[in-house]
């Protein structure tokens, strides 16, 4: 039973959950929830994403990323997705003023 639980708890506390919720509960808090959305796609849903595609691949072992060989790359990947997002966010920023 405990195992079961650390399993779950391991699971819900995942980064890229973390990520998605807090996100979203924020962008809402502060009265954007489009951005909270946007937000969350770049910093949980897509970097998931290029961890299962690695998965799918045979590049990545298991969604937790436990190989230290198999971060480096992965790792890359996802600052260039939040780099792509703030971008986006300052340029859209930039317009509105």
């Amino acid at each position: 039973m405990k195992d079961l639980v650390a399993r779950a708890l391991t699971e819900i506390a995942a980064p890229w959950t973390v990520n998605i919720a807090s996100c979203l509960i924020l962008g809402f808090a502060i009265g954007h929830p489009g951005w909270g959305g946007f937000v969350a796609l770049f910093a949980g849903v897509l970097p998931m994403a290029l961890i299962v595609w690695g998965m799918v691949r045979d590049r990545i072992g298991n969604h937790h990323v436990t190989e230290h060989s198999e971060r480096h790359g992965l790792i890359g990947a996802i600052l260039v997705l939040v780099l792509v997002a703030l971008v986006v966010q300052l340029v859209a920023q930039g317009r509105k003023r």
